[in-house]
């Protein structure tokens, strides 16, 4: 039995919700008037403000993204003047990368000042806006610290931009860029600083490179730097920006890859080394498709293993690779879109947050169409499918050896991939597939075991002193 005072207010909690739900979303003489909750086709709230005689007045809210959806903290917020037109003061946060742009809206075009802020809330950019496109002066900045200004105009880089900043303490940018009908052309340095506990700091060139008309060109020393260390690439780009030659990787100062590039993939023999700088691994590559002789070595440099690699064909283990139509538009257009947000769901965007990303006025409008054709669905959709049957296969003799240059393994492998079984541990491991004769023997160079195998499959097994052993 429920007790009446609780019946009572229930009762009571029900009509004022239901009363506060009834002064929503009325309408007069067929126009939209009072406070409105516009909801998707998932009831998920999209949108929430006021309608006066049919136009949007006063603040509103807007839930771009799906965690925007769910925890009811809107995204996007801003005012509508008496003719339903956005002003003043507008902000949107991408949800994925934290960054937040505010604006500032004249009779519904953005209008003036506008400015980037990280997720810590930091301005990492700010400029000026005309007619909803970047136009005029802008600066940049990487932690409190300015790194560049430039100029705009209709949303495209012109003239001169000169970067100099810090990334880290111990690494110094450098860049001279000269824009024309939005493509850079110009140079790019990167210095390693030393910071000598004596002599003071120093400063040594680690990565120079040149760009024309967009696409980097000539010789290239690539710098980077990650949790393995400072990477440096070497080699060459052609006219068409597609690395040609000769390039060679380091990192720390130390052999890390090597290989001859044509057309902008590997051809030819690749190389990788160990931290100590000696060879670990060695194979032909042949339009960027790994094939041929292949040995790898370990540390010591001693031989690990050699055999060789073809390119085969397995229909029925395809390599599937799956790609979905997503749009990728400015964090500025997300204003244009507050009265086609309940048709558009979160899954299908990609809002471009990094404040120095320039895009064509007509790749954004063809971005935008195709938002409108995919965004109500709730899924994402498929763009295109790529069935690739081609495999890099492990085929003919095969030897690995102990680092004390005893032979380990040797046998006979076949182009397929197979479960073969292990007797060491007992365990099953996905490998390439052994046909034939194969011996094991450890490191003083006697054998272990010797192993029968048909297409892949192991049939018979034998322990050193040829007794015939259970096959698992």
């Amino acid at each position: 039995m429920v007790p009446t005072r609780f019946l009572i207010i229930s009762l009571f909690l029900l009509s004022i919700l239901h009363f506060s739900w009834a002064q929503e979303n009325k309408t007069s003489n067929g126009k939209r008037v009072g406070a409105w909750t516009i909801q998707d086709q998932n009831d998920r709230i999209v949108a929430q403000g006021s309608y006066d005689n049919g136009k949007k007045t006063g603040e509103w809210s807007y839930f771009f993204s799906a965690t925007s959806r769910y925890t009811q903290i809107p995204d996007m917020k801003g005012s509508y003047d008496d003719s339903g037109k956005k002003t003043g003061a507008w902000f949107f946060e991408d949800g994925r990368s934290g960054v937040k742009l505010e604006v500032s809206f004249k009779e519904g075009t953005i209008e003036g000042k506008a400015r980037f802020l990280d997720k810590k809330g930091l301005v990492i950019a700010n400029g000026l806006m005309n007619d909803d496109l970047r136009h005029g002066k802008w600066v940049f900045y990487l932690d409190k610290k300015k790194i560049v200004e430039g100029y705009y105009q209709e949303d495209q880089r012109i003239a001169d931009w000169n970067y100099d900043y810090f990334p880290q303490d111990d690494i110094h940018v450098k860049t001279a860029y000269t824009y024309e009908n939005g493509q850079k052309s110009g140079k790019i340095e990167h210095y390693v600083v030393d910071d000598h506990p004596y002599f003071g700091k120093e400063e040594f060139l680690s990565g120079i490179g040149y760009y024309s008309n967009g696409k980097k060109k000539g010789r290239w020393i690539e710098f980077s730097s990650n949790i393995q260390g400072q990477r440096i690439e070497t080699g060459r780009y052609d006219a068409n920006g597609k690395k040609v030659g000769f390039w060679k990787t380091t990192v720390n100062r130390r052999n890390y890859q090597s290989c001859m590039f044509s057309n902008d993939v590997r051809n030819g023999t690749f190389r990788e080394y160990h931290p100590n700088g000696k060879l670990k691994y060695q194979t032909q590559y042949e339009n960027g498709i790994e094939t041929g002789a292949f040995k790898r070595y370990y540390a010591s440099g001693q031989l690990q293993e050699e055999g060789e690699i073809i390119q085969t064909t397995d229909p029925q283990n395809p390599l599937i690779d799956t790609l979905y139509k997503q749009v990728q538009v400015p964090m500025r257009t997300a204003f244009s879109l507050t009265e086609k947000l309940n048709k558009i769901q979160p899954v299908h965007i990609i809002w471009i947050s990094d404040p120095e990303m320039s895009m064509e006025a007509n790749e954004v409008s063809a971005q935008l169409q195709l938002l409108t054709k995919i965004g109500a669905q709730n899924n994402r959709q498929v763009d295109d499918i790529i069935i690739n049957t081609n495999r890099p296969m492990r085929v003919g003799p095969f030897t690995s050896y102990h680092e004390n240059g005893q032979i380990h393994m040797q046998g006979n492998q076949i182009p397929s991939i197979v479960e073969s079984f292990d007797p060491s541990t007992n365990t099953l491991t996905k490998d390439f597939a052994r046909d034939g004769e194969w011996k094991e023997f450890d490191d003083s160079g006697f054998l272990r075991y010797k192993f029968i195998y048909s297409n892949g499959k192991l049939v018979e097994l034998f322990d050193d002193k040829g007794n015939s052993l259970p096959v698992n």
